[in-house]
C-alpha cells in the first residue's frame, strides 16, 4: 500500500513568484494548482508533477505540453505563460473561464455535429 502524498497547502510557494491559492485536480500523474502570480499580478494555472510520480517520462510529458503550448496560438487554446524548470517544472497556464468542451457536449440535448465539434 503506497502512501498519501499530501498536497501543498494555501500560501505555500510552488515556485519562485507563484504561490498556492487550491489544488484544483490530482491526476494520475500531475498536479494542477490554481496559483497566485506576482509575475503577472493574477491567478494562474499550474500544472506540475506529482512529487510521488518522478519518473522521467511524466515530467518530459510536461515539458512537452508546454514546448507545444509555446509556440502554438489559437483563441481556443490555453496560452503557456511561463515554464519553471527542475526537478519538477511548473507549467503556468493563463486562467481561462467559462464552460469546458466536455461542459459545453454534455449540454447539449442533442449530438454535436463533427463540423462544430471542431
Amino acid at each position: 500500500m503506497s502512501a498519501v502524498v499530501a498536497v501543498l497547502p494555501e500560501g505555500a510557494e510552488l515556485a519562485p513568484g507563484y504561490r498556492v491559492v487550491e489544488l484544483l485536480s490530482r491526476g494520475q500523474a500531475l498536479d494542477v494548482y490554481e496559483v497566485y502570480s506576482e509575475w503577472h499580478w493574477c491567478t494562474c494555472i499550474a500544472k506540475t508533477v506529482r512529487p510521488d510520480r518522478t519518473e522521467a517520462r511524466v515530467r518530459d510529458r510536461l515539458l512537452n505540453e508546454a514546448r507545444l503550448l509555446s509556440e502554438l496560438r489559437h483563441p481556443h487554446l490555453v496560452r503557456a505563460l511561463d515554464l519553471v524548470e527542475g526537478p519538477a517544472p511548473v507549467l503556468i497556464l493563463e486562467t481561462l473561464y467559462g464552460d469546458t468542451l466536455e461542459e459545453l457536449i454534455e449540454d447539449r440535448a442533442r449530438r454535436m455535429p463533427a463540423a462544430e465539434l471542431v
